[in-house]
Formats: C-alpha cells, sequence, structure tokens
C-alpha cells in the first residue's frame, strides 16, 4: 500500500489502517467524519483533534497545534483525517484544476487520509456512497493518489528534519502552556473516551 521507504513507513502503514477504521466507525455511526490527526513517535502513537474546526482561524490554529505536536513528540509518521470533496479526471483526460473541487458540479463527498514521513506522502481518498435518504451506504473504491509534494494548511505535519531534543522540549513547553496534548494509547485501549481537544 505504501511504498516509502525510511524509518516511518511501518509506522505510517499502520497509522493509515487506523486512520481507515477510525472513518468507518465515524460515518458508520453519526455519519460524519470529525477531523483528526493521528501520529505515531518516540512515545507511541497518538491522536489530536479540534474542538472547533468551523472557522479558518480554528483550522489555522489546529494546524499550528499539530505541527507542534508533531514536533514535541518526535513523530516519524503522521495522518490527517478529514472530509472533503473529491474529483476524478474522466478516462484519458486531464483533470480541469482551474476549479475548486468544493465549487465543481461533478464533486463527490470523500473522506480523504493525508500520510507523510520525512520522506515522502501518501494520500487515499474513500469516495462516501449515500442511500437516498442521505444516510451513508459505504465507501466507493478508493482510489490511492500518487503524490509527491503536497502543500497546505493540512499538509507538512512533520518537520524536514528530526527534532532535536531542544526543539522538542521547547514544543511540548508551548503545548503544555496551553494545555494540549495528544490522547495516548488510544489504539491499544479501543476505549470511547473522548480525545484531548484544544
Amino acid at each position: 500500500m505504501v511504498s516509502i521507504q525510511d524509518e516511518g513507513r511501518e509506522a505510517l502503514q499502520k497509522l493509515m489502517k487506523e486512520a481507515e477504521k477510525y472513518a468507518s466507525f465515524q460515518m458508520n455511526g453519526p455519519g460524519q467524519c470529525p477531523p483528526i490527526l493521528l501520529i505515531d513517535g518516540v512515545e507511541g502513537m497518538g491522536l489530536l483533534r479540534p474542538r472547533r474546526f468551523s472557522s479558518e482561524e480554528a483550522k489555522d490554529a489546529f494546524a499550528i497545534v499539530a505541527r507542534l505536536t508533531c514536533t514535541a513528540h518526535g513523530a516519524t509518521a503522521a495522518v490527517f483525517v478529514s472530509e472533503a470533496w473529491m474529483r476524478c479526471a474522466e478516462d484519458g483526460k486531464r483533470l480541469d484544476l482551474s476549479t475548486p473541487p468544493s465549487q465543481a458540479p461533478d464533486r463527490r463527498e470523500a473522506v480523504v487520509l493525508m500520510g507523510e514521513t520525512r520522506s515522502g506522502v501518501f494520500q487515499k481518498f474513500l469516495p462516501i456512497l449515500r442511500y437516498g435518504n442521505g444516510k451513508f451506504k459505504g465507501f466507493g473504491e478508493a482510489p490511492e493518489v500518487p503524490a509527491d509534494h503536497v502543500v497546505g494548511r493540512f499538509a507538512q505535519f512533520l518537520s524536514p528534519e528530526v527534532p532535536t531534543e531542544e526543539q522538542r522540549r521547547e514544543a511540548r513547553m508551548l503545548l503544555n502552556m496551553n494545555g494540549i496534548e495528544p490522547e495516548k494509547n488510544h489504539f491499544e485501549r479501543r476505549s470511547r473516551q473522548r480525545g484531548r481537544h484544544f
């Protein structure tokens, strides 16, 4: 599934599987998939989710905290999960990139999994299928999208270089000042407790 060859490859594979389980659980339950960041670092696996995500300021704040969290925990892999709009090019044709997917008439609902390690990125889209009444039916065929470079607010959560202990300590201090810490051991506990929010 993931061909990235570095120290984060196995961690990324594990996180991608957990991300798919999370997306399935959320869509089959509440019927929507709140955004979440899954990380794997020197302290094990953890997750971070925003308390608010409805404004541009809240999204910017989440991105900043997510990068600090990855630094603080020496993350080697991270996967961001969120609902999104997607578009696919017709067979043999190039995709028109002049119109954002959110404004395109041929857009489709999907859950996007954006994974990264320091040596590469990986995207997977899970198209959302619904019954006529709007209830979640399942996921359609999941196209794997090769990506050698992804930019944007919800990309490049990992620092280009492995953070030093001093950088990790500074990031932890900034997070602790705001009472922010990712939920730990979530994957082993499988509890239904709420994750840490900010």
